[in-house]
């Protein structure tokens, strides 16, 4: 039996992707063709998936979440047609507040660290490798991803 909601419902440059599941935080494979995408940056007003190919400094696709990825304060996606074997990723979180936040960032698999890639309340931090948390100034925007 072929379920519904393992067919994608967006487009963009050429990859496909839904509405995905809220667990496990972080990748997950799904069925050898899918990948799932989930985020809980608790503070964030917005949310993009950054795709890259191994050892690439640009992203080859950004996926915004739309709003109807997002369940309370966790954002989730499933992405089609991906090699995971040649495939990095990272998250884009936007903090939209007038105050200073601090996020936690979800467990990613052993031997891996989050990466600040750019940082625009801090521009110094850029590069810097973090833990299970990071705090954003008000109104900044912080990229990170997941090195090995």
């Amino acid at each position: 039996m072929v379920r519904i909601d393992d067919y994608p419902t967006h487009e963009k440059d050429g990859l496909k992707y839904r509405c995905g599941r809220v667990k496990p935080f972080g990748a997950s494979i799904i069925d050898g063709n899918a990948i799932n995408y989930s985020i809980f940056p608790k503070d964030a007003v917005s949310c993009e998936l950054l795709l890259f190919h191994n050892g690439e400094p640009e992203p080859f696709a950004v996926l915004p979440f739309p709003e109807e990825f997002r369940i309370g304060n966790v954002f989730s996606m499933i992405v089609y047609g991906l090699d995971y074997e040649d495939l990095e990723y990272g998250y884009c979180a936007v903090n939209a507040h007038w105050e200073q936040h601090t996020m936690k960032l979800p467990v990613i698999p052993a031997g891996m660290h989050w990466q600040i890639i750019a940082y625009t309340g801090d521009t110094s931090l850029d590069g810097t490798a973090v833990s299970d948390q990071v705090t954003l100034m008000p109104r900044s925007l912080m990229l990170l991803t997941g090195n090995a």
